[in-house]
């Protein structure tokens, strides 16, 4: 027998949920167009409910959706690349005036003030909406691989998903990878100065927070670390070769002056 279904139209509430869903495809995918340009791009609740209303009025369900946001931010992302403006805080003002509220936009300082303002505003929400989200979705996950989230990690992991609109899940494992990565280092270090040297939470968030993000940054801060390090820590191991070093923040912010900290403390008496 033929099957029926009976398909009820998206309102403007389930329309809605779609654009603030943080897995949805339609604001995400209008960042990465944006983020082309270098331009960062959030919307107020009000300019995603207006944009909702709007697609109900089209009666194409979610569709709807793609082809109001790209209706109103098409002249946008034509004129905006051209302009020194990095951030764009999408108001329902725009929504229903995109042409008027580019034009108000690039004729103003005080309003590409305000968009800044409201930008920051909008910014610091998302992460920390973000941040909510990350320790949900891939918290545990991380802990299986002893990588904590501290306060530190969080909000760098937040912003760096928020600055490269990334997906946490895709952003876990290459956090696993770049604290492994670390933390072989401080192995092999100890087996090649004959002394215990691990790294702390505080340093390895000073490394994973050098950009761009990724294998080639972290090994080459190591490189560095490397060449700062070894000397001081071979001639410690000859001295106190029982001992544990343990880097803080400050033996990556200034390598050299932790290794001489460490002389003094260990070379003084």
């Amino acid at each position: 027998l033929p099957v029926i279904a009976v398909l009820d139209p998206l309102s403007v509430e389930d329309l809605l949920a779609i654009l603030q869903n943080a897995n949805g495809s339609v604001v995400a995918a209008k960042k990465e167009d944006f983020l082309a340009y270098e331009i960062r791009l959030a919307f107020t609740d009000e300019a995603l409910r207006r944009i909702a209303e709007l697609a109900f009025q089209e009666q194409t369900g979610a569709r709807g959706l793609v082809s109001v946001v790209e209706r109103v931010l098409l002249p946008f992302e034509t004129r905006l690349p051209s302009t020194d403006i990095e951030v764009l805080a999408v108001t329902r003002q725009m929504v229903d005036d995109p042409e008027g509220s580019l034009a108000r936009l690039l004729a103003s300082d005080a309003a590409r003030a305000r968009n800044r303002e409201l930008y920051a505003q909008l910014a610091e929400a998302e992460r920390k909406r973000l941040e909510k989200r990350i320790v949900r979705q891939v918290g545990q996950y991380l802990e299986e691989f002893d990588v904590l989230l501290t306060p530190e990690r969080l909000a760098l992991f937040a912003g760096y998903c928020q600055e490269t609109n990334a997906d946490p899940e895709d952003l876990a494992d290459i956090l696993v990878d770049l604290v492994d990565e670390i933390r072989r280092f401080g192995e092999r270090l100890s087996a090649s100065c004959g002394i215990s040297v691990t790294f702390s939470d505080e340093a390895i968030d000073r490394i994973l927070a050098r950009r761009p993000l990724g294998v080639a940054t972290v090994k080459k801060v190591l490189a560095s670390l490397k060449r700062d390090y070894e000397y001081g820590l071979c001639l410690l191991a000859q001295r106190r070769p029982d001992s544990h070093v343990v880097v803080p923040a400050t033996g990556i912010d200034d390598p050299k002056g932790f290794v001489e900290e460490l002389f003094r403390r260990n070379f003084d008496d």
